[in-house]
């Protein structure tokens, strides 16, 4: 235990050396910047910089700029304006041992964002490797205010085959990211560019959950991305589910973004299935008055059975009258 408390205190200590080292790099550059590339040189715009400059003044010092906010700003310059793939491959590869903590990082966040969109998928490959190889990382970075802008930058980027790992485990946990309130925004990204088993995973989930998703915070978000990206037999289902249950219904559109999903099963309704939801929503009215002003589009429904507001989302349902 005394040994495991002596490393532990000695990583600290580094750890704190690293960021009084970046603070006086700050400090004694000019105007405040770390990527002055000679003592006493006045640092040039940002737009200014050439290519090689700035690479040459982030080489061998990737990791320890990242964590800084003016640092990361000159890391991110250098891999756009990298001369080569190669280039941009070398400085990445000093993150190499660090994805997990700049994945939480406000600053080094931005930087692995920036690898993960200017490299080939391939040389990004060490954060993919990295995410998977710590149990629970994945879902921990999903949940997290700045991990989950990775994850969300990979399912963009990486190739379906590359990923897979990943998604399988965001899959198998996938109820606890709908709900979560930074989980939500990569469980929607799955819906929009996951493979088409992918999104029907996600998509069968909702069916089962239809209910606890509709309470949740978050989960209103879910199914709007739902309605948007999945199959048309499943967005004829899902939008079924909820209007056919009054209890659903209401508790989705009352949530905090179940609006637009409510628009959006509006839309999907046939006549007679517009005449239920009218007539539920109807009865409710002052409290959706009462809920937010982001209603409107709900008010011309239950006015004159047409969906015409300002949050639409697509076309107006004017045509589709139901009775008062």
């Amino acid at each position: 235990m005394k040994g495991f408390a002596a490393v532990s205190t000695a990583k600290l200590e580094i750890e704190a050396d690293a960021e009084s080292l970046t603070r006086k790099l700050i400090r004694d550059s000019p105007s405040g910047s770390t990527c002055s590339t000679a003592v006493g040189d006045e640092l040039p715009a940002q737009s200014s910089l050439s290519p090689l400059r700035s690479e040459r003044s982030v080489i061998g010092r990737v990791w320890l700029l990242s964590q800084d906010q003016q640092g990361c700003r000159c890391v991110q310059e250098a891999l756009d304006t990298a001369e080569s793939n190669e280039v941009r491959e070398a400085l990445a590869q000093e993150l190499c041992g660090h994805v997990a903590k700049a994945m939480r990082s406000p600053h080094a966040n931005h930087v692995l964002q920036k690898c993960i969109t200017t490299m080939e998928p391939s040389s990004f490959q060490f954060i993919v490797d990295e995410l998977v190889a710590r149990k629970g990382l994945v879902v921990h970075c999903a949940k997290h205010r700045y991990g989950c802008r990775i994850i969300q930058q990979l399912l963009r980027h990486a190739r379906s085959s590359q990923l897979a790992p990943v998604v399988e485990t965001l899959l198998s946990d996938i109820k606890a990211l709908a709900c979560h309130v930074f989980g939500n925004y990569v469980v929607q990204c799955l819906l929009e560019l996951g493979t088409a088993s992918q999104r029907q995973e996600v998509v069968n989930f909702i069916r089962q959950n239809i209910a606890d998703l509709c309470q949740s915070i978050s989960g209103g978000a879910v199914i709007s991305s739902a309605m948007m990206h999945a199959a048309e037999e499943d967005k004829a289902w899902l939008a079924r589910a909820v209007s056919r249950d009054p209890e659903v219904l209401l508790s989705l559109t009352l949530s905090k973004h179940g609006h637009s999903a409510v628009v959006l099963v509006l839309q999907v309704l046939d006549e007679q299935e517009l005449q239920t939801a009218h007539t539920t929503l109807l009865k409710h009215v002052e409290a959706f008055e009462a809920s937010t002003p982001r209603l409107t589009g709900l008010e011309s429904f239950l006015l004159d059975g047409g969906i015409n507001g300002p949050d639409a989302g697509g076309p107006g349902l004017s045509h589709r009258r139901c009775g008062a």
